[in-house]
């Protein structure tokens, strides 16, 4: 048997998922009410909202801080706006705002995110003005466009981002007419 069926919950849009140390998997998924995160962290699933107001279009990214604390990067579709950046504290979701005009979000498609050893974000998006390199590094969010599209609107409609062992983050993507795969490695 190669997988066992855990739990089942609907959703209307996309997810993510990361999985600690222990073996304990955190997901985030979009709903028509709202991005919602699930864990069984505890031993027994428990879901939450992350953010009430994000449509269920959030593009939604999750990485695990020091492997247990969760992140969410998403793009707030509904009466916020913007690209926002989610941190699980004791007290519930704390809630920043990274962009709320530096591109089209009503285009972007995917994210993919990953955290080094201090708890800094990084970012990939893919969007019909291309792929997006989003971190938090330096103390403050940074953006800057990894390859433009070829002609607006051929932008990228699939992206993933890993980091190397030296922090270094490298971004693939894929364009949505061409279907050419492309990796980038970030300075």
């Amino acid at each position: 048997q190669y997988f066992s069926q855990i739990f089942i919950f609907t959703i209307d849009d996309q997810f993510s998922i990361a999985v600690d140390a222990n073996g304990k998997a955190h997901i985030t998924y979009s709903s028509r009410n709202g991005l919602k995160y699930v864990t069984n962290k505890s031993g027994a699933w428990i879901a939450e909202t992350i953010d009430s107001s994000a449509a269920y279009d959030t593009r939604a990214s999750l990485s695990l801080i020091e492997n247990s604390q969760p992140i969410a990067f998403y793009y707030d579709s509904g009466t916020g706006g913007g690209l926002m950046y989610s941190v699980r504290t004791d007290a519930g979701w704390v809630r920043q705002t990274v962009d709320e005009g530096w591109l089209d979000k009503s285009f972007l498609h995917s994210t993919s995110m990953r955290v080094d050893a201090a708890g800094k974000a990084y970012v990939a998006a893919a969007s019909y003005v291309g792929a997006l390199y989003i971190t938090n590094r330096s103390g403050f969010w940074e953006k800057s466009l990894v390859k433009p599209p070829r002609n607006y609107g051929e932008g990228e409609a699939y992206v993933s981002m890993q980091l190397d062992s030296n922090g270094t983050p490298y971004i693939s993507f894929l364009n949505e007419l061409s279907n050419d795969l492309q990796l980038a490695k970030m300075r």
